[in-house]
């Protein structure tokens, strides 16, 4: 079942997250009712990260049922002993007040081929025991998911998926390895950081050089009668190589819309969105976004 795969994301969760303009921060009464439609649903796995600032907002609100995945960064001109992985490991169960979590991902993945990084990965597989279920990363580029492949034993891997980013599924071969190597592989940023929600956003001037492509979407989905959060949870039902869906909401209505989409409307499956891939790395990969 579909709802089964949700993860929510808590980026905006004391925090202006993603490039739509004029948003406001979650408030704690707002997340609240976010947990409150939660629970109801039955669903408990919650992703953030340590440049979130509200993993303590989280360790107040969560309960032994919930599971965490949280990300870090990790700097490469830091030396990692076995006592320092210790400390980092139990800094962050302190953080989370938690005694285990479900995952730990590396946030940044440009650090990848840096000796000091080999180094504590490997201490950290070893010495992670019951205390983090699964470790992982959260990349941005097909290149980085081959290297990580070839050179590291992982669990998890987060990779953007939306209807302008289909890298993913271009590359088969990288598509059977994961699935060769049981890896759990979590897919992120449906919404592009809301930017395909969001018709004012488009027309920031930086996206401008992609116009045409926003016109051809805006006029597709108008023409299926469906709105632009419809049209990407139609795109995700598509496909099924993912076992996970991270969804960041603003609020506690965008996650009962979310749900209600999702989980109790048919979602058509022989909708076309194969024409709208990008392959601007500038588009779908939002750190090179520029104000």
């Amino acid at each position: 079942m579909i709802k089964k795969k949700i993860i929510i994301g808590t980026a905006q969760l004391n925090n202006i997250y993603g490039v739509i303009k004029n948003q406001k921060k979650m408030d704690l009464k707002e997340f609240e009712k976010i947990l409150s439609l939660m629970k109801k649903n039955k669903l408990y796995m919650f992703d953030t990260a340590e440049n979130y600032n509200n993993q303590k907002i989280l360790a107040k609100k969560l309960n032994e049922k919930d599971k965490i995945i949280t990300k870090f960064k990790f700097d490469k001109n830091k030396v990692y002993d076995e006592n320092k992985v210790k400390e980092f490991i139990d800094e962050i169960l302190n953080n989370l007040s938690k005694d285990s979590i479900y995952g730990l991902l590396l946030h940044n993945p440009e650090v990848i081929k840096s000796k000091n990084f080999k180094i504590f990965f490997n201490l950290l597989t070893k010495l992670k025991k019951n205390k983090i279920m699964k470790i992982g990363f959260s990349c941005y580029k097909i290149s980085e998911i081959k290297y990580i492949l070839k050179h590291y034993n992982f669990q998890i891997l987060q990779f953007p998926f939306n209807i302008f980013d289909q890298r993913i599924i271009e590359d088969i071969s990288v598509l059977n390895l994961l699935k060769k190597k049981k890896i759990e592989l979590h897919i992120r940023s449906i919404f592009l950081q809301g930017l395909l929600l969001d018709k004012k956003t488009q027309q920031l001037p930086f996206f401008s050089n992609w116009s045409k492509l926003f016109n051809r979407y805006n006029k597709y989905i108008n023409r299926l009668g469906i709105n632009s959060l419809s049209a990407c949870l139609h795109f995700i039902v598509q496909h099924n190589f993912y076992d996970k869906i991270v969804v960041g909401v603003n609020n506690s209505k965008h996650l009962k819309e979310l749900l209600k989409l999702l989980v109790y409307s048919k979602l058509k499956k022989n909708y076309n969105f194969v024409n709208f891939k990008s392959k601007s790395i500038n588009l779908i990969i939002p750190y090179l976004w520029k104000n």
